[in-house]
This record gives C-alpha cells, sequence and structure tokens, in this order.
C-alpha cells in the first residue's frame, strides 16, 4: 500500500514551514492552506492536497496531475487506463462503510443460492460505451485506507469504487495487492491476544484470512471474541465467511493470503463477530 503523507511544506510568498495534519483544523485553516503545500523531500515540488476524514486521522494526497520525484518516497506509478481513453493519472478511493456492508450482505445472499440459480441468475445487460475521442479519464483504484472519500470523488461527478468478489478458489495474480472481497467456507481457525487467522474454504481450495496488528489498532473492541467464532463453527456446518481487505501472496509465495482491517468489514452468516458475541453472552442476536 501507498506510503501515508502526514507532513507537508507550507509555501506562501516569503514563507516556508513544514506542518503536520494535526495542524490544519477547522474549515477556515484549511482554505489557508489550500493550494500552498507541497512534498517535503528536498528537490521534490509535487504539490499536495490536505485531506479531512472524522472518525480516522486524516492526511495529505498528491495533487492530481502532480508526480515525485523517482527518489521521493512518496513516488508512485500511474495506472494506465483502457486503450481509447487517455487516463493520464488514477486516484485511490476508499471503499466507503455502506459500500462494504451492502457487498458484504449481497455476497452472502448470492453464494447462498444454490448453483443452478447462481448460473442462471441474469444481470440486466449494459451498453457498452464507446471511447473514440473520449480524454481525460481517470481511473478510480479502490482501497481500503488511505485514500480520498467517495464523497470527495462523487463531487467531482465521478462514481465510487467497484468492489470485485472472489471465491476462496477464484483468486489469481492480478487480485494481489489489491481489495477485494472474498467469500468461501470457515474450515478452522486459530489465534491468540494479538492475531487470529481464519482458514476458508472452495472448491477444496483454502485461503488464510489474517487479522493482525493493524485490525486490532482500528479495532480494539473486537480483542478476545475469536474465540466465540470456534464455538459456532464447532456447533453449526458450512459456515460462510464473507470479508472486506486485500489479498497478498504468502512469504514464500506459492499460496494467497487476505488480510482483513476493521471488525465491520467481515461477517460470519451474515453476523458481524460483536452480533455472535453478544448471542452467546446474552441468548440473542444482536
Amino acid at each position: 500500500m501507498a506510503i501515508s503523507i502526514t507532513t507537508a511544506l507550507y509555501k506562501k510568498n516569503d514563507e516556508v514551514r513544514e506542518v503536520s495534519t494535526f495542524e490544519i483544523d477547522g474549515k477556515a485553516n484549511r482554505e489557508e492552506y489550500k493550494g500552498n503545500l507541497y512534498c517535503t523531500t528536498p528537490g521534490c515540488n509535487a504539490r499536495l492536497v490536505y485531506v479531512y476524514r472524522t472518525g480516522k486521522p486524516s492526511y495529505f494526497r498528491t495533487w492530481k496531475k502532480d508526480d515525485h520525484l523517482e527518489s521521493c518516497i512518496y513516488s508512485f506509478e500511474r495506472i494506465e487506463g483502457r486503450i481509447g481513453i487517455n487516463t493520464q493519472y488514477s486516484i485511490n478511493v476508499e471503499i466507503s462503510a455502506e459500500r462494504k456492508r451492502n457487498a458484504l450482505q449481497s455476497a452472502y445472499k448470492q453464494f447462498k443460492m444454490p448453483e443452478e440459480r447462481r448460473v442462471n441468475k441474469k444481470t440486466p445487460s449494459r451498453k457498452s460505451r464507446k471511447t473514440k475521442g473520449r480524454t481525460g479519464n481517470i481511473a478510480i483504484k479502490p482501497v481500503i485506507q488511505k485514500g480520498a472519500t467517495e464523497e470527495e470523488v462523487k463531487t467531482e461527478g465521478r462514481r465510487g469504487p467497484n468492489l470485485l468478489r472472489r471465491n476462496a478458489d477464484a483468486l489469481s495474480d492480478s487480485d494481489v495487492g489489491k481489495a477485494r472481497l472474498i467469500i468461501g467456507f470457515i474450515k478452522r481457525i486459530n489465534y491468540d491476544t494479538t492475531r487470529a487467522v481464519i482458514t476458508i474454504e472452495n472448491n477444496n481450495h483454502t485461503v488464510d484470512v489474517k487479522f493482525e496488528e493493524a485490525f486490532f489498532a482500528n479495532s480494539p473492541r473486537h480483542i478476545g471474541f475469536f474465540h466465540f467464532i470456534e464455538r459456532y463453527i464447532t456447533e453449526n456446518t458450512s459456515v460462510i465467511f464473507t470479508a472486506v481487505g486485500e489479498v497478498r501472496k504468502t512469504s514464500n509465495g506459492n499460496k494467497y493470503e487476505f488480510v482483513v482491517y476493521d471488525g465491520e468489514d467481515f461477517r460470519i452468516e451474515n453476523m458481524t463477530l460483536l452480533s455472535i458475541a453478544a448471542y452467546y453472552s446474552h441468548n440473542k442476536l444482536e
């Protein structure tokens, strides 16, 4: 994932000073800094934009069409678009909580369908748009964190990012490093106080879904609750697991693995972990 930018150079008239995201607070201040922020790397003149977020750390984003020096630690490669479109740059856009909730619910319902219904279920076809003569389009890349918000791109007349769905047996190299929704049956779970691994499978293919330090930092309420999943899968068979996260390759490069970063980004039989914990604690689902 891209390195988060948390400091910038403020340049206005003869004033040059380094500022952090914590110093830019309030609409008035944001207007003052707008258009006057630059990368802090010596010799790099890439302009930056302050991105304010509620409930999550704010950050600086690289100005559209500006590139960092190749030697800059914030340098990144822009993704080329489809043939026929002059896609000059891309935007990393965070998948909203609402979009993730809807995607998880939809994936679960579809996975529960009999195979015949899944195959025969048709969606309205869309006419392909001609790309001849279109220029200046932007590639929208969905990310889990450290991207522009969907509200930001919508105000610019662009739609939010698509979240692609993958069964546990359908991952490929093209998914590595990208945000995906994964689904399969829970095979086993291993956990301790600082980590958890849920192994899911589909058609005899397994994938380890990992909950690491970043997960527990983002979701401290989930610490100590993974034993409820172990209890649930011992009492129920063919338990369906869905999650939104990022696809990785294992350290030896032989298999794929999946990383979840937030407690609201996965479901067990369409239930959150906190709901399952509440069920066993209070004998009811919430």
